[in-house]
């Protein structure tokens, strides 16, 4: 066969593309292998699949809003699987890593972020291991932003501290009790710095109000979360919808943010291939035919949350979302 046609019928598999929960995950986290490894008690290896993309897991697993469980397969037959509860069993069990991989090689460009929530955290943090000198302006004393609203009994103050530990590892300048002003000229921060990242929870305390519409939410590209101003990028609660407010999508505008402002300092393309960033539809495709419905595992104490026995149980119902229909009726494939 001709390796162009034998390409063009390649493309018609849809094996490789992500199951739906991954898909909808604005990070991507892998919540195959994490339940995979979950059922079979294995917490280590979940919580490597889970931290893999979400720098502050801890949190993620006690506040995600879930977006990933109303595309969740299982809903198809029985109920959805409780992943957010999963990941609170995970990240409670195996500490969270301080060390990780050592940041690449210093690099001369200077980033500024404005803002220490979620979102700029987690920018703060990947271009900090890509070899960016990173400052952060917070306006507060503290770092976390609007997590610190949340009641203990839902996230414990332990369970923040130990996420951000992470952050003391890393050569980030933290300016804390330090305001960016609005009516500040625009020029004066950006003569300092060669980008800046804006995550500031409400767009009129940005240094750059007069980029924001009506909702008083910063203007962006949806694709490249740019202002109108060259090497300006915005992300986070202010360029969300009020009352849609996502902690999970704080972190992804961060993380796609970060992606941005590399590709901006490097000189290359913002925009090419990034058609799989954030949330997106899958074309995967999984048949339930005979899969017996089942509901979720009810927890026997839901204020400490699944129990190892349980989330094991709760794990096991996760249908491993995989295309096997031409290996069905093909015994080469099989």
């Amino acid at each position: 066969m001709d390796p162009q046609e034998f390409r063009k019928l390649e493309d018609f598999c849809i094996q490789e593309w992500a199951p739906w929960c991954t898909a909808a995950c604005p990070v991507h986290v892998d919540v195959r292998a994490m339940n995979g490894a979950i059922a079979k008690g294995d917490f280590d290896a979940a919580a490597k699949a889970l931290r893999r993309s979400v720098p502050f897991a801890g949190i993620i697993g006690r506040i995600c809003d879930h977006p990933r469980e109303p595309v969740c397969k299982r809903r198809e037959v029985g109920e959805a699987i409780s992943i957010r509860e999963l990941e609170r069993v995970v990240t409670s069990r195996v500490p969270a890593e301080t060390a990780g991989a050592p940041p690449l090689a210093k690099k001369k460009e200077r980033v500024a972020i404005v803002g220490a929530g979620l979102s700029g955290l987690t920018a703060a943090f990947d271009l900090t291991r890509k070899g960016y000198q990173v400052v952060v302006f917070e306006a507060t004393d503290g770092l976390g932003g609007s997590i610190w609203t949340v009641p203990e009994d839902e996230l414990p103050r332990t369970t923040i501290f130990d996420d951000f530990e992470i952050l003391n590892k890393l050569s980030i300048d933290f300016r804390l009790a330090t305001r960016v002003r609005p009516g500040v000229p625009a020029s004066e921060v950006e003569s300092d710095f060669h980008a800046i990242y804006i995550g500031t929870g409400k767009a009129a305390e940005s240094p750059f109000a007069p980029e924001t519409d009506v909702s008083r939410s910063i203007i962006i590209d949806e694709l490249t979360f740019q202002t109108s101003r060259p090497g300006v990028f915005a992300g986070g609660s202010a360029t969300q919808k009020q009352g849609r407010r996502s902690p999970i999508r704080s972190i992804s505008d961060g993380r796609r943010a970060a992606i941005s402002i590399d590709r901006f300092l490097q000189k290359v393309s913002l925009t090419a291939s990034r058609d799989r960033e954030g949330s997106y539809e899958t074309r995967l495709f999984t048949s339930v035919d005979g899969v017996k419905p089942l509901p979720r595992v009810r927890m026997s104490d839901p204020t400490h949350g699944f129990t190892s026995d349980e989330a094991r149980m709760e794990a096991a119902r996760c249908l491993q979302c995989e295309c096997v229909e031409c290996v069905k009726i093909c015994e080469y494939l099989a």
